[in-house]
Order: C-alpha cells, then structure tokens, then sequence
C-alpha cells in the first residue's frame, strides 16, 4: 500500500510541476527530485547531506526548487500541520543555508502527498547561539 501511495504522490508531483522540468535522484528508498534553476552538484550535495542526516531512510520523497527570491525544500509529511518538528526542520534549513546553499533564503515547505505546501518554515529568522567549548 506505501509503494501505491508513493507512486501516486510522484505521478501528482510530475503532473504538477510541468512548466519546471524536474530531474530525479534516487537515494536508499526514497526520491529527490530539483528543478532545472538547481545545479545539479548542489542538488547532489543535497542530497548528501540529507542522507547523513537520515533522510531517504524511509521512502522520504524531497524536492528542491529554486525561485527568484529563494530556494524551497518541498518535504512531504503526514501530517503537515504538526508543528512538533518544526524546530528540528528550521535547524536542517539552517544548516543546509550555512553548508551547502552559501547562504542563500531557503524556505522549507511542508506538503501533503500531492505535493502541495500546507506549511512554510522560514529559516533565515533563526538565531543560534554557539556554546561554548567545554575544556
């Protein structure tokens, strides 16, 4: 049933996103998909790093999208409207600005199983304060 679902949610994502060509990257059990205003080695490194992070252990479908004024990481969630997670995600968005986007506005987009964005997460207001080092 998760595999029909799966399919479903990726026909919807191609039906959806016509007018942006999307390229696909399959990683463990789950998909990655990037528009073509993403180079394709920041998608890898993307890709790489949600993967260190343990994303795509569970048939995670993810997109990358890329918009005049910012990048949009598309995730889907069961239950979008949960703001449970909604810190740790901030901090994923954070990282991925500091570490792999160099800095560029990146919203994070939480989305039903049809890919459509119920939430969205603003990650350049978080402010994180360093510790300090333990000797």
């Amino acid at each position: 049933m998760q595999k029909v679902l799966i399919f479903l949610s990726l026909m919807v994502l191609l039906a959806n996103c016509q007018e942006k060509p999307l390229h696909q990257i399959t990683v463990k059990r789950g998909n990655f998909f990037y528009t073509d205003g993403i180079a394709s080695t920041q998608a890898h490194n993307t890709v790489s790093f949600l993967a260190y992070k343990g994303y795509f252990d569970k048939g995670e479908t993810i997109q990358l999208e890329k918009s005049e004024a910012s990048l949009h990481l598309k995730m889907v969630s069961k239950n979008p409207n949960d703001t449970t997670a909604d810190l740790s995600l901030k901090l994923l968005g954070k990282a991925l600005t500091e570490e792999v986007f160099s800095s560029q506005k990146l919203l994070v987009e939480l989305c039903d199983e049809q890919m459509q964005v119920k939430r969205t997460l603003q990650t350049d207001n978080l402010k994180i304060k360093s510790l300090p080092k333990l000797e």
